[in-house]
């Protein structure tokens, strides 16, 4: 559907959303790899993402990948539309969940690869407009939550050294423990996160352990984040072997289908040559809106796809030495173990501090139920 097909959205009372794109001055997170269960987190892709377009798409996960939960600050955060530029910026604590996905599409009966893509089941914000637009706009799973004050990384860009975490790291969410007719959802603790005591038996992380791109990152981080280490599900299948009596040429069926693959490869190799080289991301999302007469129905399901990118210059990243204690709540508002199979305790000794400003383009719909 193009723009001109689309009725005009109609701005009326407290401002409550902004469009795309965005610009980002500068944003600090602080990342930690955790272990997931593969099974679970590519069921979770699948009823949220393929199911609702029918199989149109699909998004698979890798094996190597990990699961990163993030906490840190974006600062500057506004929108470049005509319409809004120039209304200023919002500052904005978030914690997240980044699942790295092969985006793939079904051609000839046969789904071949489009992009590597970041999928993010959870993002917990505490400012209004970011988590209204954030879920009206591109489809990104916001809900509510806190994360305690870690400064505004547009104070200290280019100061030097990249701050280390505080002692604690803490996300408090909306929600509640178990579901019953008694139950009532509130403010209350998610995610704790502490440095572990220093060990002399653990080796410290050597010098110079830090960079200024994407692809140091990965060069460093290779055996969780080598996004071409990709299980056998998320790599293009091989082409069919022929059979020795067919004719040394193949028929049309099968020459559709070996382009297809080959044609899905480059677009892979291309996506991941972005994202080290050009320090882009996609990021792909389910935009849904609950039916007012029928609330277990959707009146509009979308699959959604944007592309993020680096600001040239900004990207300044370190490895966090030693090792940290993350102690996740069991709430049923917020089902990380189930869902993703994340351990409600566990040791991380993979982790690190980033820093950098961020585009964000509008988003494009790959499936949509109307």
């Amino acid at each position: 559907m193009t723009s001109e097909q689309l009725p005009p959205y109609i701005e009326y009372g407290a401002l409550a959303t902004a469009p795309g794109p965005l610009l980002c001055e500068r944003a600090r997170l602080y990342c930690f790899f955790l272990k997931a269960d593969h099974a679970r987190v590519q069921e979770l892709c699948d009823r949220v993402l393929s199911e609702p377009a029918g199989g149109a798409v699909r998004y698979r996960v890798s094996r190597v990948a990990p699961v990163v939960l993030s906490l840190g600050t974006i600062g500057g955060l506004r929108s470049l539309h005509p319409g809004h530029a120039g209304r200023g910026s919002a500052f904005e604590p978030e914690a997240a969940i980044w699942v790295p996905v092969i985006a793939q599409r079904l051609v000839d009966g046969e789904y071949v690869d489009r992009r590597l893509a970041i999928f993010m089941p959870y993002i917990w914000v505490d400012d209004p407009i970011a988590f209204a637009a954030g879920r009206e706009v591109y489809g990104f799973a916001k809900t509510q939550g806190w994360i305690g004050e870690l400064g505004d990384p547009r104070l200290s860009a280019g100061a030097g050294a990249l701050p280390d975490p505080p002692a604690e790291l803490a996300l408090d969410v909306y929600g509640t423990t178990e579901y019953h007719e008694g139950a009532e959802l509130g403010r209350t603790r998610l995610i704790t996160i502490r440095r572990a005591e220093a060990r002399r038996s653990i080796d410290p992380i050597a010098p110079g352990a830090s960079g200024d791109t994407l692809s140091g990152l990965v060069d460093h981080f290779h055996a969780g984040l080598r996004p071409e280490a990709a299980d056998a599900a998320s790599a293009p299948p091989a082409a069919p072997a022929l059979e020795r009596d067919e004719p040394d040429e193949p028929d049309e069926p099968v020459r559709r289908s070996i382009r297809s693959r080959i044609e899905g490869l480059r677009a892979t190799t291309a996506s991941v040559t972005g994202f080290l080289t050009e320090q882009t991301i996609h990021h792909v999302f389910l935009k849904q809106f609950r039916d007012a007469a029928h609330g277990d129905r959707a009146v509009l399901q979308q699959v959604v796809e944007a592309r993020s990118s680096v600001v040239p210059g900004t990207l300044a990243w370190r490895r966090l030495r030693g090792s940290y204690e993350i102690g996740i709540e069991s709430l049923v508002t917020q089902p990380l173990s189930a869902e993703l199979g994340i351990e409600l305790q566990s040791t991380v000794r993979h982790a690190f501090v980033a820093e950098f400003g961020f585009a964000m383009d509008p988003g494009e719909v790959v499936w949509s139920s109307t």
